[in-house]
């Protein structure tokens, strides 16, 4: 309130564990992309309210979510998910 609002908001979520195919808990899984796309997701539906005219709103990817690096099963899965998320809001937030 003090400022205005908001200029950018940087959803920058990332934390990877190991999730080799075969070995992986589903709550090791699950944990990663709670916090690396529905934490990104509602960091920035909270912030909507709040953005001033011509505010950025800036995320986070990974090459993880293309190159394939073993073990990363979840990690690149939650930053592939950013990348696809990013286009939705940018059809949404647009002019």
């Amino acid at each position: 309130a003090a400022f205005g609002g908001l200029d950018i908001v940087y959803a920058n979520a990332g934390i990877a564990s190991s999730t080799p195919l075969g070995g992986t808990a589903l709550s090791v899984f699950e944990e990663v992309l709670k916090v690396n796309v529905t934490g990104v997701f509602f960091t920035v539906q909270a912030a909507l309210p709040h953005l001033k005219e011509g505010a950025s709103v800036i995320l986070t990817g990974s090459t993880r979510a293309t190159d394939g690096a073993p073990e990363r099963s979840a990690y690149a899965a939650s930053k592939g998910a950013i990348s696809s998320m990013a286009r939705v809001f940018v059809s949404e937030l647009s002019p």
